[in-house]
C-alpha cells in the first residue's frame, strides 16, 4: 500500500523538529551544569623588571687649604658621604672611567668674616663632567653648618653621576667553553690590563738563573788544585782559570738579570699607579680652573 506525498512531507517535518528539539535541550543542560568548565583566556604573567647594576661612584675629598680643621672636616664630611651612598645603593669605583665626586673646599680669601668656598664637581678618568662644576658660597658658616651644606649637594651629584655610568658586561652564568679572559684584553675602562711580568722580567729571570749557574760552576773549578797530567808531572791540568773566569761571567750575567728584573717591576708598578695628571677642578680665589 503506498503512502500519500502529503503524509511522507508531515512525517519528515515532524523528525527535523524532534531533532532540532534534541540539539537545543542538549545546549541548553549543557550551559545549566555547573561541572562543564567555562572557556578562560590564559593570561601571561608580567615579567620581572631586570634589576638594575648598582652605581659605582667615587668620593675624593680636598680640604688641605683648612690648616689644621682640614682633617676633621674631611672625616665628617667622607662620613656622611658614605652613609648616604649605602642608603642610595652606590658601589666603590673599580676602574679609572668609574665617576668620581670631588668636593674642594676653602676659607673665603679677602675678607674678614669668617666662611668658606665650596667647589663641587665629577670626575670621570681625566675629564670633567659637563654641567657637574659649580662653586658654592658657605659665608659666616660654622663647621656643622659647611658639612650640612655639603652633603645637603651629594644626593644631586650622585644623580648625574648615574647618567655616566662605565657600561659592564653582565655575567649570566653561561659557560659556553670560551675563555674571553685575555690578560692583553682591556678592561672596561678602555685601558690594557697589566702583566704580572713583561718581557725584561723573563729575560732578567733567564738572565739571572744562567749567571748563577756559572757562579757556582766558578767557584766550584776554582777551589780545585791544578793536577799533574799523566806524563811524568810536567804539565798540570789548570782548573782555576776558567774558575775565575766563570765565576767573573757568571756574576756579571748575574747582576744583569737582577736589574732587568727591578726594571720590570718599576714599570709595571708605574703602569698600575693612577695616573696623577688627572685633570681636577682647582679653586683660584673664587674662580674655577681647569
Amino acid at each position: 500500500m503506498s503512502r500519500s506525498p502529503n503524509r511522507s512531507i508531515a512525517l519528515a517535518l515532524t523528525l527535523c523538529a524532534g531533532v532540532g528539539t534534541l540539539s537545543t535541550a542538549g545546549s541548553n543542560a549543557r550551559a545549566a551544569d555547573p561541572r562543564v568548565p567555562a572557556p578562560s583566556l590564559i593570561k601571561q604573567a608580567p615579567r620581572e623588571p631586570e634589576p638594575a647594576s648598582p652605581a659605582r661612584i667615587g668620593l675624593r675629598i680636598d680640604t688641605k687649604a683648612l690648616g689644621s680643621d682640614a682633617e676633621p672636616i674631611a672625616a665628617k664630611v667622607e662620613e656622611r658621604g658614605k652613609i648616604l651612598f649605602d642608603e642610595e645603593g652606590v658601589l666603590e669605583p673599580l676602574y679609572d672611567q668609574d665617576p668620581v665626586i670631588a668636593i674642594v673646599v676653602e676659607r673665603v680669601q679677602n675678607s674678614e668674616d669668617p666662611g668658606y668656598v665650596i667647589g663641587l664637581s665629577i670626575e670621570q678618568g681625566e675629564d670633567v663632567i659637563q654641567g657637574s662644576a659649580r662653586q658654592s658660597d658657605c659665608a659666616l658658616c660654622a663647621r656643622t653648618e659647611l658639612i650640612d651644606k655639603i652633603a645637603a649637594e651629594l644626593p644631586k651629584l650622585i644623580e648625574l653621576a648615574r647618567t655616566v655610568q662605565v657600561v659592564r658586561e653582565v655575567d649570566t652564568g653561561d659557560d659556553t667553553g670560551n675563555d674571553t679572559s685575555d690578560d692583553s684584553g682591556g678592561d672596561e675602562g678602555g685601558e690594557p690590563r697589566v702583566k704580572p711580568i713583561g718581557p725584561l722580567g723573563f729575560a732578567g729571570i733567564g738572565l739571572g738563573v744562567l749567571g748563577l749557574g756559572g757562579v757556582g760552576a766558578g767557584v766550584a773549578l776554582a777551589l780545585q788544585e791544578d793536577r799533574p797530567l799523566p806524563d811524568g808531572g810536567k804539565y798540570f791540568k789548570d782548573y782555576q782559570t776558567p774558575g775565575y773566569v766563570l765565576l767573573g761571567v757568571g756574576g756579571a750575567a748575574l747582576i744583569a738579570g737582577v736589574v732587568l728584573i727591578a726594571l720590570d717591576v718599576s714599570k709595571r708598578k708605574n703602569q698600575r699607579k693612577p695616573q696623577e695628571s688627572r685633570a681636577h677642578v682647582q679653586w683660584i680665589g673664587t674662580g674655577l680652573a681647569f
